[in-house]
């Protein structure tokens, strides 16, 4: 009888990882490979995540543990990711911009300037959105001060989970 697994899709910020574990938590495989942004073509400054390549870095490491996984049964796939990075995408799915990274300055002035849309005390008492740069509202505020059109054209803002997950299903999941 084949042992039953699940297949861990794990996305952090310096490793890519595919893991399969069984019903007690037991690791029964896995693989790694480095993971980083890519400089933004805009500005040399900015960091970006290339869908394509998380999504190629996973299915390297699904490959290196194929051979491990022959007396087994895949019997459901998870992705786990860091949480403030995803992207604005069309009723398809499709980018209609790149992923900002966390580490990306370019949204550190819209944080320090953010008392033109709401008192930064008001915001972390509304939303517990704090004084981070990295924090996702500072990228969609970002969005539409630079590309407003974006934003009118977009079905869905997505997390990198999300996006994953849609790459894999075709569906739209949070």
């Amino acid at each position: 009888m084949k042992q039953d697994v699940i297949l861990v899709l794990d996305c952090g910020a310096t490793n890519v990882r595919a893991m399969a574990v069984d019903r007690q938590g037991n690791i029964i495989a896995r693989a790694a490979t480095a993971n980083a942004s890519d400089i933004a073509a805009e500005n040399s400054d900015w960091h970006q995540w290339s869908l394509e390549a998380i999504m190629q870095r996973f299915a390297d490491c699904c490959r290196q543990i194929h051979d491990q996984l022959a007396s087994c049964t895949v019997r459901g796939i998870t992705v786990t990711t860091f949480g403030v990075d995803g992207a604005l995408v069309d009723e398809q799915g499709a980018l209609l911009y790149p992923i900002i990274s966390w580490k990306c300055p370019r949204t550190a002035a819209v944080m320090e300037n953010i008392s033109q849309y709401m008192p930064a005390h008001q915001l972390q008492q509304i939303a517990g959105v704090g004084a981070f740069a990295f924090n996702t509202l500072y990228k969609l505020v970002w969005l539409k001060e630079n590309h407003p059109q974006l934003l009118a054209q977009a079905h869905a803002w997505l997390f990198i989970s999300s996006l994953i997950n849609h790459r894999l299903t075709g569906e739209f999941t949070t």
